[in-house]
């Protein structure tokens, strides 16, 4: 059996400022994860755990920033008829799947032409309100 990790030794008030600067790169749980030097599984267990409140929201906020990243990085892609947004595109549905689900969203791809439906997009202080509630 493995030892418990020792979660305040881990989530620091300095790898929390890390973790939210990689979120706000479009960062990942797994790249969160690897911040803290501990399994993903770990990781998923914590979020659970009502005793680490502040780590859950940390990571709910994080969450957030990154998909603003991402929907910046498709806003630009679809402006730049340079770029291709389909592969974006599919990140977004992948990546952010309670928003861009084949549910939530409709993509059309003709011609190279791009018609997206996107959710409304919040503003950063929307979302925190969102993740504090």
């Amino acid at each position: 059996m493995a030892r418990p990790t020792i979660y305040f030794d881990k989530f620091t008030p300095e790898k929390e400022k890390e973790i939210l600067a990689a979120y706000k790169k479009g960062g990942s749980t797994v790249r969160a994860a690897t911040i803290l030097g501990i399994h993903c599984d770990t990781l998923y267990d914590w979020l659970k755990q009502e005793d680490k409140k502040k780590f859950s929201d940390t990571i709910k906020y994080g969450k957030c920033l990154s998909q603003i990243y991402d929907e910046d990085l498709l806003d630009e892609a679809i402006k730049n008829k340079d770029i291709n947004a389909i592969p974006l595109m599919f990140k977004m549905k992948c990546k952010h799947r309670k928003d861009y689900g084949e549910d939530k969203s409709d993509v059309q791809v003709t011609n190279n032409y791009y018609d997206v439906n996107v959710p409304k997009r919040l503003s950063e202080e929307e979302w925190k309100e969102g993740v504090e509630e």
